[in-house]
């Protein structure tokens, strides 16, 4: 019986690792509060803390393509990022910042 349970146990597990990282401005090396870390091809994604850090916990082993992305900044794609299994992979992003330009607002 405790054979059994063991097996069952073991095989429902599906390898994970973990991805994290940190996204800083690029000219001041800031870290960046509330930028969008998203996973493409799945439904996950971090907004980034007050230390610009972010963290996927138990993210299933392969190859992801991360894309992050804040107002006012130009967005990165980081590809092939390989998440191996009971490991860390992190990340060190700088994004760069962009002027939005819109057209001119006539007030009369």
């Amino acid at each position: 019986m405790m054979l059994v349970c063991f097996i069952s146990t073991t095989l429902g597990q599906v390898p994970s690792g973990v991805l994290a990282g940190k996204v800083a401005d690029a000219e001041t090396h800031e870290p960046l509060v509330g930028v969008n870390v998203a996973l493409r091809g799945t439904v996950l994604g971090r907004i980034t803390n007050a230390a610009g850090t972010f963290r996927f916990n138990t993210l299933q082993v392969g190859r992801y393509t991360v894309v992050i992305s804040m107002v006012g900044y130009a967005t990165h794609v980081a590809h092939d990022i390989e998440v191996r299994q009971n490991t860390v992979e992190n990340l060190d992003i700088a994004l760069k910042p962009i002027v939005i330009q819109t057209d001119p607002i006539i007030v009369t």
